[in-house]
């Protein structure tokens, strides 16, 4: 993935999306990036946003585990 797609020390690292396992999510938890804990123990987190060409790796990726090449052409 892009670094523009991660913020802080994760754009720092190389990255990549598991699209072959897939998973149910929630929606409210979606957005947003652990980033760690505060010095209280608050989990801390950062609402950030994927890149447009990563979104798209992502959906073909998806699309790919599922069998759905043929729709890939459509990306």
């Amino acid at each position: 993935m892009n670094p523009l797609s991660l913020p802080g020390e994760y754009a720092e690292e190389e990255t990549w999306a598991k699209c072959d396992m897939i998973a149910t999510v929630s929606i409210a938890r979606f957005d947003r990036i652990k980033l760690g804990r505060d010095a209280n123990g608050k989990r801390q987190y950062v609402t950030h946003h994927v890149i447009k060409e990563d979104l798209e790796a992502i959906i073909k990726g998806l699309l790919k585990a599922l069998g759905l090449n043929a729709l890939t052409q459509h990306l």
